[in-house]
């Protein structure tokens, strides 16, 4: 079995758009993810953003299976404010 590619949270728009969606520190499903991003593997989406030795992506992310499906809640800590200020930079930019 191989190892999983991991990108880096600057560089990839699917990551960006499940950052921005956990971003309200709220529960959000996994159908609410795909939905909402377009993105599918939800879990390996938020295993890239918890990565900290592929990536330095190194957010926290708690995943919870309950009423029938997976939740996922971002923790607003310091690394989470850290990323959202070099995104919000990139934004400004035009990047």
């Amino acid at each position: 079995m191989g190892t999983m590619r991991a990108a880096r949270l600057e560089s990839s728009l699917r990551l960006q758009a499940a950052f921005w969606l956990l971003a309200d520190g709220q529960r959000h499903s996994n159908w609410e993810i795909i939905q909402t991003c377009k993105i599918a593997a939800v879990n390996s989406v938020v295993a890239e953003l918890k990565d900290k030795k592929r990536t330095d992506n190194d957010l926290s992310i708690r995943h919870k299976y309950e009423d029938g499906g997976h939740w996922y809640t971002m923790e607003l800590n310091a690394r989470f404010y850290s990323w959202r200020r070099r995104l919000m930079g990139q934004r400004s930019a035009g990047g």
